[in-house]
């Protein structure tokens, strides 16, 4: 099992490792960095397809997790793979950019239809979507994660309508490419909508990521949906919702 991930991605290699469990990859960059154009497709020394990051950091890291996973080029990998890029709802949903729109016509703030909203989401994913449109292109079995629940209270606060309406949008989006969407929700939330407190950090300054026993869980989830087949159409539970004053 092999993980194209953000910061999320720490517990649950931590929880992997934990387990015994081998999973390759981890974080490859902060979340922000891997939304908009950030990687291409072009042949390996090899001849086979590939995938070259345009940041150094991140292709060197890319490069040292597929040697840690007894690979040269993406095209060897023959494992599962856990793509959480395009998945950083805390920064796509901050106020300083959606604070002046409503989703809601009898709210304040200037309107915007769900197709619009919509579009606007997805114009600021397009490279993340690209990503899983070619791993799935590359005949891989790709999966994707909802994140934790949070609603920042940073400078650049999560607005929570938007942090929710980001959890059917993006989904959407990212199931259209292909790739599986595991969606945690049922079990993640209490009935007030809001992460259950034993997946929060035990950090009170992290207010963005779920703990090592929500990384467990979540790796169990996904062990247990590549086990059995899972696509997005088995997780379509209504979860309880939150707020806007939730954090």
């Amino acid at each position: 099992m092999f993980i194209f991930g953000d910061s999320h991605a720490k517990p649950i290699k931590r929880a992997a490792e934990t387990a015994g469990i081998r999973v390759f990859g981890g974080r490859f960059d902060a979340g922000r960095y891997l939304n908009v154009r950030f990687h291409a497709v072009q042949p390996h020394s090899s001849g086979r397809p590939d995938i070259v990051f345009a940041r150094e950091a991140v292709e060197d890291t890319y490069r040292r997790f597929l040697a840690e996973a007894g690979a040269a080029c993406l095209s060897d990998l023959r494992m599962p793979i856990l793509c959480l890029f395009g998945m950083n709802f805390h920064y796509l949903s901050r106020g300083a950019f959606w604070s002046p729109y409503a989703l809601d016509p009898e709210a304040d703030g200037q309107f915007l239809s769900r197709a619009v909203f919509a579009e606007t989401v997805r114009a600021m994913i397009p490279g993340a979507l690209q990503f899983n449109r070619d791993l799935v292109a590359m005949g891989h079995e790709v999966y994707t994660a909802l994140p934790p629940r949070r609603t920042p209270n940073l400078t650049t606060a999560s607005v929570p309508r938007v942090f929710l309406a980001l959890e059917t949008l993006i989904a959407e989006a990212v199931g259209e490419t292909g790739v599986r969407v595991i969606d945690h929700r049922p079990w993640s939330l209490g009935a007030d909508g809001r992460l259950k407190p034993e997946f929060l950090p035990s950090d009170p300054a992290d207010d963005v990521h779920g703990n090592d026993a929500f990384g467990a869980r979540l790796l169990d989830h996904w062990m247990s949906d590549v086990a059995e087949g899972r696509g997005p159409a088995d997780r379509c539970a209504s979860p309880p919702r939150i707020a806007e004053t939730a954090g």
